[in-house]
């Protein structure tokens, strides 16, 4: 049986793929439709958070892709993939995924200010430590590990990412 962890990549997906899906991120930001939003999460997740947009990738040879980046590298099976698009003042309050065993995100922004927020923080149990949403980090948590995300500021740019759950 494998234990509760969080594992950490930097530069996870190869260079090609991750510039292909930075750019599909922005450009259905800009001109997408089916959008689904956080307001269909429980309100123990949501809480008072702003709006966090959400979009189930159908592109099957970009899933393609990814799926199989995730398969070498965390050898995982994931339900779905999707973008998700932090807007200022979203966040996501302490949780632990109960519903999937686990998760990855990755993170497209090219550049994140730190006085932004929108820090991914997580309890280790024995402190509280964070990871800022930096360029092509993939984050594994595993095993209903306690996390949230700390609200984005007023100014933030949109915090865009990559989320599986499996």
């Amino acid at each position: 049986m494998e234990d509760k962890y969080i594992k950490i990549l930097e530069n996870f997906l190869p260079h090609d793929l991750y510039n292909e899906c930075n750019e599909t991120s922005k450009n259905l930001l800009k001109h997408g439709k089916n959008f689904k939003t956080n307001q269909s999460w429980d309100d123990n997740v949501r809480r008072d958070s702003s709006t966090v947009l959400v979009y189930d990738i159908y592109d099957q040879e970009l899933k393609n892709k990814i799926s199989n980046t995730v398969k070498d590298k965390f050898k995982r099976e994931i339900k779905g993939i999707m973008f998700y698009y932090w807007m200022p003042c979203s966040h996501i309050p302490w949780h632990n995924d109960a519903s999937h065993s686990g998760g990855i995100t990755i993170y497209l922004n090219e550049k994140w200010d730190k006085n932004h927020g929108g820090i991914f923080l997580f309890d280790d149990g024995k402190e509280i430590r964070g990871i800022y949403p930096n360029k092509n980090i993939a984050i594994e948590q595993y095993g209903n590990i306690r996390h949230s995300v700390c609200p984005t500021s007023m100014n933030s740019n949109i915090r865009r990412t990559i989320q599986m759950f499996f």
